[in-house]
């Protein structure tokens, strides 16, 4: 959540480095103040901001990009029985990617300098130092810790009719209040203001229609309101006489956010003839509601399920290959940990390592999609945790994002700034990238196109036209069905119709997955 930044008088240099809530990174910064002949007489505090990419970082340079002004204030120290002041506020002049600005201020002792990002009106980061002192004619260093504004709602997933229910938000040190907003779309067009207050814990009223509510909530500053966030959306399901979910994890599931597919009925397969006669024919699907993870999983969270079931005798492991020991799948390799790439593909290597019994994930490598997973390793991690890997039909579903889309992004359109895959002679990475780096489809799902392909639970079998309720794909195959193409594969591969099946056992740099829960915990 935090960056650092570092400020130095003299120097005139103040490097900031912008990204996800997810890395720390240490920035550099200084001021200037000119010699002055005794106390009392101005100095210059000058500052230059840098906002630098970082590689392979998409969504932290996405945050980056966003940043188009940056106002520094300055005010005078907290000091008993005293009022603070606001001596000075400057909005930094923006050049070739940089900003830059001073400000000038008798030379004393204990200011308070804040740094505000905004994307117009909306503020993005906060940094402050409560202790710089502007001496004539030496030098001092400010530590400044920038936090990012935007705020995640952590919310029920199922209500009872008629009762209330509460839901928190995510906490930062600059909020004054905390804004709950409702709606009964995912794209927010009728939302409305129904709670603001100091307290990040709210109260919601007891519903009587049943159906989806939606939620995002924001942080008001004294510079302005934070940003909507797509994690900050949740939908809560309000069900007539029976609670959809009812559901409890280990006390070590990996807290992985999920969101709710309501129950319907689409047509599924492919409706263009775009795409190979297994995929055909359209036939018309009814699914109960379900939830599924936002993003896939990562390596950060397959190495955690790793350890968990090392610790619990689940697992083996022995020089790169790690299988199952207990249950169904005892003797079966669940990843291939290699570190060898492709030579066609760079970074396609696993990203998780063993050593000291620990499973760990190289750095910069966290919030890739784990890869080199068998279908076996991906379901032993679902039912782990007590939860599944979707059907076929769930993973198309949840893909149109219930508008029937062709492609499973935010618009049902497919390009390289919707989703990473190959674009003709076009290629955005010919690999893997951090999970959530997309916009997400009308569901709240990201990365359904493109990244990495992803396992479901069905086996391979042809499609009928015979309209089915919670189909589970065929009895019998060698072979398992995988969905969504990849960072490797051309826009086809990435249609919602579209399918793909590998063996069972298989494992590959470009193929992962996501997880389903289903009410009462049903597997498959």
């Amino acid at each position: 959540m935090y960056r650092l930044l570092l400020v130095a008088v003299f120097v005139l240099c103040l490097l900031v480095l912008f990204g996800c809530e997810r890395e720390n990174s240490v920035k550099e910064s200084s001021l200037s103040v000119p010699l002055a002949a005794e106390s009392g007489e101005t100095g210059f505090i000058s500052l230059k901001v840098s906002f630098k990419p970082l590689p392979g970082r998409v969504a932290k340079t996405a945050a980056i990009e966003a940043i188009n002004k940056v106002t520094a204030y300055l005010y005078t120290p907290h000091l008993p029985m005293h009022p603070v002041i606001e001596l000075a506020k400057k909005d930094l002049t923006f050049i070739g990617g940089r900003a830059q600005g001073s400000i000038e201020v008798a030379a004393q002792e204990n200011l308070r300098l804040v740094l505000v990002c905004y994307h117009g009106e909306t503020v993005r980061y906060i940094g402050e130092d409560n202790d710089i002192d502007v001496y004539v004619g030496q030098e001092t260093q400010a530590l400044i810790f920038v936090e990012f504004i935007g705020i995640i709602l952590i919310a029920p997933s199922t209500v009872l009719s008629g009762n209330s229910y509460t839901m928190e938000c995510q906490t930062n040190s600059y909020t004054l209040e905390y804004e709950l907003w409702e709606s009964r779309s995912p794209s927010f067009d009728d939302a409305k203001l129904i709670d603001s207050q100091s307290d990040p814990l709210f109260s919601v009223t007891a519903k009587d229609s049943a159906g989806n509510y939606y939620y995002r909530a924001r942080s008001m500053t004294v510079y302005g309101p934070g940003p909507w966030i797509d994690e900050g959306m949740t939908a809560v399901c309000i069900d007539n006489g029976s609670i959809l979910i009812d559901f409890i994890s280990p006390e070590n599931y990996t807290g992985i956010t999920f969101v709710s597919i309501p129950g319907g009925t689409f047509q599924m397969g492919d409706e263009t003839g775009d795409l190979t006669l297994e995929c055909r024919p359209v036939h018309t699907v009814t699914l109960s509601g379900y939830e599924m993870s936002a993003c896939e999983i990562t390596n950060a969270q397959y190495a955690q399920y790793l350890n968990d079931a090392l610790a619990t005798g689940d697992i083996t492991i022995s020089n790169t290959s790690v299988k199952g020991v207990k249950g169904e799948y005892s003797g079966q390799e669940y990843i291939y940990l290699t570190t060898i790439n492709n030579g066609d593909f760079p970074y396609s290597r696993c990203w998780i390592t063993y050593e000291n019994d620990t499973f760990n994930v190289e750095n910069g490598y966290e919030y890739w999609p784990v890869a080199w997973v068998s279908w076996y390793g991906a379901k032993a991690f679902a039912l782990y945790y007590g939860m599944d890997l979707p059907t076929e039909a769930e993973w198309e579903y949840a893909c149109r994002g219930g508008k029937q889309y062709k492609y499973g992004t935010d618009d049902g359109t497919i390009s390289p700034d919707k989703a990473n895959y190959i674009e003709g002679g076009f290629t955005n990475f010919r690999h893997s990238i951090d999970v959530g780096s997309y916009p997400a489809n009308p569901y709240g799902l990201h990365d359904m196109s493109g990244n990495v392909y992803e396992w479901c639970n069905d086996l391979f079998g042809n499609y009928t036209s015979v309209s089915a309720t919670n189909p589970t794909g065929a009895e019998t195959s060698d072979k398992h069905i995988i969905r969504g193409g990849s960072s490797v594969r051309s826009y086809d591969y990435c249609m919602s119709a579209n399918r793909n099946s590998f063996y069972t056992n298989g494992e590959s740099f470009d193929v992962g997955f996501r997880i389903v829960r289903r009410p009462g915990g049903v597997t498959y």
